[in-house]
């Protein structure tokens, strides 16, 4: 059996899964291999390239180790693009809007608004013409929003059918209900989807740093029940947040508390209405009328506490 020599160092060198060249103090090109040549002429984002000085026989010479890091940065990009962008509309996620606004909040302080939008009657979109147009809607909207943007604004899917926009810089209170209403109306146009004609709506609800909420949720919460308070009163509506709708949800929230004390107190009752022929007088019927003794004594019919 023949044996055979060990492997030159410059075979070795060829093989190796890295780029390796070598110059000699005066810049002349002492040794290069193959990679190290590739990574002249590729991408210069698929390379890092390290480099340090050796010194051998008195002589000086500049040693640079190239990597080709192409796979791993396709591998993080891919990664983060799951973990901060939403797979159907490829808008932001709420991972990332959360961030950016925390960050505005506590580097920039300068001012801010963030709008909640919702889409009006999706569910019913979605039970008629089937999920497969619902997405579609949802990526149309997508694109029809953001291409109404800035680019200092952020669009991010919140969740389902509901939406966050960071507006950044902030515009004068007129400037900015202008451009809503024209977002808003780029929102109601009809949407072509598989040979159907739909229409749709969105409410929307603005807070505004740092007046209406100085943190992520506070703005959040604060722009998404001024949208609800839109959406009460009209669909399609924009509602910016102020002192009287967190009154109204202060008050719901303590009635609610109230109540559901009154249950387990057993303070609800019953009072009965007798239901009496006008022609005879006589007793027909009886209606039973649900009441609330609250925690005073007072008596509260439905209309007050439903």
């Amino acid at each position: 059996m023949k044996k055979t020599g060990a492997p030159a160092l410059e075979d070795i060198l060829k093989a190796a899964p890295f780029g390796l060249s070598v110059h000699t103090a005066a810049g002349a090109l002492h040794y290069s291999n193959e990679k190290a040549m590739a990574s002249k002429t590729g991408d210069p984002q698929q390379f890092e390239t390290s480099a340090f000085e050796a010194k051998v026989n008195e002589e000086a010479y500049s040693v640079s180790l190239t990597l080709d890091v192409g796979r791993q940065r396709a591998l993080e990009n891919e990664l983060f693009e799951k973990a901060y962008f939403d797979e159907l509309t490829r808008l932001p996620n709420r991972s990332l809007i959360e961030n950016a606004i925390r960050r505005l909040i506590n580097d920039v302080k300068a001012p801010f608004a963030l709008a909640f939008i919702d889409l009006d009657g999706f569910k019913n979109i979605n039970d008629y013409y089937g999920h497969g147009i619902g997405d579609e809607l949802l990526v149309q909207f997508a694109k029809r929003v953001s291409g109404c943007l800035r680019p200092s604004d952020i669009l991010a899917r919140q969740s389902g059918d509901e939406f966050l926009l960071l507006l950044t810089p902030l515009d004068q209170a007129q400037d900015l209900a202008g451009r809503l209403s024209t977002i808003s109306e780029h929102m109601k146009a009809p949407y072509y989807i598989d040979g159907y004609e739909i229409f749709s709506s969105a409410s929307v609800g603005i807070s505004r740093f740092p007046q209406d909420g100085t943190s992520y949720n506070e703005l959040v919460s604060s722009a998404d029940r001024a949208m609800y308070r839109g959406k009460k009163a009209k669909k399609g509506s924009i509602q910016f947040f102020d002192a009287s709708i967190e009154h109204v949800a202060a008050e719901k929230s303590r009635l609610e508390q109230r109540l559901r004390l009154a249950i387990r107190d057993r303070r609800m009752c019953c009072a009965y209405q007798p239901k009496v022929a006008f022609r005879t007088g006589e007793v027909v019927g009886v209606e039973v009328l649900m009441r609330w003794r609250d925690e005073d004594g007072l008596i509260h019919a439905p209309g007050g506490m439903i």
